[in-house]
């Protein structure tokens, strides 16, 4: 499962996590706490079993409740402090991705999907 938790209000991000099937997106959260506990009741996660990603202040409560905090690379410095990892990209650069990618090696899933997209007829 993946969310989006931001204090920001976007018709950008609606779309995008639209078209990426993205179902739990909560923007304009002044409590990002909250919207993490709704999150993890709507897909029986459990908070220490989720990631999250920040880059400041107002994400540490979340990131403090997870069991794999990860800040961007140019994250405020306590943000960095608080994570378990830290990309080498900055936000808006490939670090979601980077870290899509850290969990998906992790997990022991990263070479079977790397096989599905090399093998993957081509469309042209």
């Amino acid at each position: 499962e993946i969310a989006i938790i931001s204090s920001r209000s976007s018709e950008a991000v609606t779309r995008r996590a639209a078209e990426l099937g993205i179902d739990h997106v909560h923007q304009g959260c002044h409590d990002k706490s909250a919207a993490l506990e709704a999150v993890c009741l709507a897909t029986g996660i459990e908070p220490r079993h989720a990631a999250a990603m920040g880059d400041d202040l107002p994400d540490l409560p979340v990131l403090h409740a997870v069991g794999l905090p990860i800040a961007v690379a140019d994250a405020a410095v306590e943000v960095r402090h608080a994570a378990a990892t830290v990309t080498s990209a900055p936000g808006g650069h490939g670090a979601v991705r980077e870290a899509v990618e850290h969990i998906l090696q992790a997990q022991g899933r990263w070479d079977d999907l790397l096989l599905r997209w090399q093998t993957a007829p081509q469309e042209g």
